[in-house]
């Protein structure tokens, strides 16, 4: 009785901890596109933020040893690497999607990443995918349609490509994240994707060093704040939520990401859907919902 309250509290922390993670995403995207009426370039902002994130999570994280208690023992550093770029890639290609696109739109476009967490388990991992799921998998294929049908302008093809990039590195983030947690500690993780993030813009963009020199010191407090909120406490909770629940009940939890960034984008930014943009939002949201709705437990193939 114990173990099963103890378990029960512990994965009430886990959904907890992945609704305080889609909160940080959420308003990250916010903070960023107002960062960016504050003389930020994207990708000067996802420098300046990785660089403000590595001193807040070095002390903690280089002290931290890989737990050993899953049933592999320390992931492989092929694995690991992997997962930082994935982490990193993700970060950045949302970043600079935002130039392009609203809050409302680019989030959209992201969270067809919970059905493609699904997918990806079938296709990488074998398990079966149920009804339900293949079902998910078709609503978001269409809602992902008609989001992107009315985007209109040569830039803005170039913000969906890397929304719908930075879906397809989550959800591999994710997917591997599980595998990874029973041995390596989530402090771990996220620092190493802050490195990822800060290695990966110097590597696509490395004219953006000289621009740090001319950040003001609002610019660089900006940059500080949003380290903690959009790079530290984001990932953190979602890395020790998976820990706890599990990736695809993640998914499905952090779906509250996507009410709370169209409520953001909506009242802050003034975003506005189109009638088709509206339903398809409507498709996504019950496709989250719908990709892991409780149910029975479904074997991998093969077994």
């Amino acid at each position: 009785m114990e173990r099963r309250l103890a378990n029960a509290f512990s994965q009430t922390i886990g959904y907890l901890l992945v609704l305080l993670s889609a909160a940080a995403f959420a308003s990250s995207s916010a903070v960023a596109k107002w960062a960016y009426t504050q003389g930020f370039t994207p990708w000067t902002f996802a420098l300046a933020v990785s660089l403000a994130s590595l001193p807040i999570l070095a002390p903690v994280a280089l002290r931290v040893r890989s737990r050993a208690g899953g049933p592999g023992g320390e992931p492989p550093r092929w694995a690991v690497a992997v997962h930082a770029a994935l982490g990193g890639l993700s970060a950045l290609f949302f970043t600079v999607a935002l130039a392009w696109l609203d809050v409302s739109l680019a989030t959209l476009l992201v969270f067809s990443y919970p059905a493609l967490v699904a997918l990806g388990a079938r296709v990488v991992f074998g398990e079966r995918m149920d009804p339900g799921q293949q079902a998910a998998v078709a609503l978001t294929a269409l809602g992902t349609l008609l989001c992107t049908g009315p985007v209109e302008g040569r830039a803005a093809p170039v913000g969906v490509v890397l929304a719908l990039a930075t879906a397809v590195c989550h959800a591999a983030y994710m997917l591997l994240g599980e595998r990874l947690l029973a041995g390596w500690d989530p402090l771990q993780a996220t620092f190493a994707t802050e490195v990822a993030l800060l290695v990966g813009t110097l590597a696509l963009r490395p004219a953006t060093v000289p621009e740090l020199l001319t950040l003001t010191p609002l610019q660089w407090g900006i940059a500080l704040v949003t380290a903690v909120w959009a790079g530290a406490v984001p990932y953190l909770a979602l890395l020790e939520g998976i820990r706890r629940v599990g990736a695809s009940r993640a998914a499905i939890v952090s779906a509250a990401e996507l009410p709370i960034a169209l409520l953001l984008g909506w009242g802050l930014m003034g975003d506005r859907l189109t009638s088709l943009q509206g339903l398809g939002a409507l498709l996504v949201g019950a496709a989250t919902v719908l990709v892991q709705w409780p149910r029975h437990p479904v074997p991998a193939a093969g077994d």
